[in-house]
């Protein structure tokens, strides 16, 4: 699998020029803009900020699965059961 684009992602308002689709929050940085439009405007923005979010997210995971030593140890697996299907193996 390839990697995903590096952050920094930032969540952002935006007025779309297109009337029927009305307001929406995107995702602006390497990945040029990811728009959320369904669903109300506060699920929308807390969506647009996950997003943006994932690129650390995905980083602090991997710190944690690199610095775990124990095989018996849940939270360890938990986390790489979360990078597994980040990178689509799950």
């Amino acid at each position: 699998m390839s990697q995903p684009t590096k952050g920094p992602w930032e969540a952002q308002f935006e007025d779309t020029p297109y009337e029927e689709l009305g307001e929406n929050w995107c995702v602006n940085g390497g990945i040029g803009s990811i728009c959320t439009m369904d669903g109300p405007r506060d699920q929308r923005e807390a969506n647009a900020r996950l997003i943006a979010a994932a690129p650390d997210l995905l980083e602090a995971i991997q710190e944690q699965v690199d610095e775990c030593f124990d095989p018996a140890c849940e939270m360890c697996a938990r986390h790489e059961a979360i990078l597994a299907k980040a990178r689509g193996e799950a």
